[in-house]
């Protein structure tokens, strides 16, 4: 009897503290040490943009991108893709490589990732149906200049390029030819003779390297 009686006493002071106190059931926090910050997920291309796997403890992620072997930059992410459009000027071989990072300290960052992801960058233009053809194009910029090759092509942000055509391009015009390469030198357009320099931009009011003038409008005059 004794010895219930002095449990019963026992629980009725714990009963009583936790009344005075508020008792608060913690939950067990998760060490920094225990967050998985090493890439080993799936990487791969499709297109120009880079795609990987999700690393469950990042919170964002850098991304690299090399060609040949040397860095282009890198960009910083909460999604599990970069397109990376804009640094494909030329043919290379480009990678990347991704790192997980879930705070500001060097000690919240994962380990690189292995380089993967190889991409043969033959910047081939479109298919022929994706040109722009005819006369003078309006004056746009949206899009890139790709060198293919030795040559130059202008790709729109739609994927579709110029051909056969002239197009102005940042004010200055540029004359396609029919493969929707950048021309050079003396072309004849509608009979006329224009020169354009070794940029491609058509030249006005001025003297050509071979002594003859051309007009405001680019055409030679006689």
């Amino acid at each position: 009897m004794k010895k219930l009686l002095r449990a019963g006493m026992v629980l009725f002071a714990a009963a009583m503290l936790c009344a005075a106190v508020p008792c608060t059931a913690y939950a067990e926090k998760k060490s920094d040490y225990d967050y998985d910050m090493d890439y080993f997920g799936d990487m791969w291309w499709d297109g120009f943009t880079a795609n990987f796997d999700k690393l469950d403890d990042a919170k964002k992620y850098d991304v690299n991108i090399a060609r040949n072997d040397h860095h282009l930059a890198t960009e910083t992410t909460t999604r599990h893709s970069v397109n990376f459009k804009k640094y494909f000027t030329r043919d290379g071989d480009y990678t990347f490589r991704v790192r997980g990072i879930r705070g500001q300290n060097v000690g919240d960052w994962g380990e690189w990732s292995e380089i993967q992801g190889y991409y043969d960058g033959q910047l081939d233009k479109p298919s022929d149906d994706s040109h722009h053809s005819g006369g003078k194009g309006s004056g746009t910029s949206n899009g890139q200049w790709v060198l293919n090759n030795g040559r130059w092509w202008f790709l729109f942000s739609d994927g579709s390029y110029p051909a056969g055509t002239w197009w102005q391009i940042d004010g200055k015009w540029y004359l396609f030819g029919t493969d929707g390469y950048m021309l050079t030198g003396w072309q004849k357009w509608n009979g006329q003779y224009y020169y354009l320099g070794a940029d491609g931009a058509m030249q006005t009011n001025t003297w050509t390297p071979d002594g003859y003038y051309v007009g405001g409008d680019g055409v030679w005059r006689p």
